[in-house]
């Protein structure tokens, strides 16, 4: 990634049966901050980046369990040191080019993490 690229971060919350599951922390190096605007509470990235006519190649993800730090036991209404899913998803256009990275913690004892793609 060249140093000066464009980035916009975007940092969501999700919910399940009212109760936090999920922080979320998205760096997009191809959607612009007003495009992540006009979408609001948007479910998914790679819905956006195939509006945007991007074509996404791969995705890779490294997943790990972590104690939650205390900003992100606040977020998720949990004690400090919970444990919690670490997702780190790196995402790729069909030129290999790195599109967004994003990390995410997941509250596991009440939402099972499955992922599937398919070009």
């Amino acid at each position: 990634m060249p140093v000066n690229t464009p980035v916009v971060m975007a940092e969501r919350v999700r919910y399940y049966q009212n109760e936090p599951i999920h922080y979320l922390r998205h760096y997009t190096f191809k959607a612009d901050a007003e495009t992540l605007k006009c979408h609001g509470n948007f479910s998914s990235m790679l819905a956006i980046y195939e509006e945007l006519g991007l074509k996404i190649n791969a995705t890779e993800e490294v997943l790990e369990a972590v104690a939650a730090k205390p900003e992100i036991a606040k977020v998720l209404e949990l004690p400090l040191s919970y444990p919690l899913l670490l997702v780190n998803r790196y995402t790729f256009d069909e030129k290999g080019n790195l599109i967004e990275f994003v990390y995410f913690y997941i509250k596991s004892d009440n939402w099972k993490y499955r992922t599937h793609y398919k070009k």
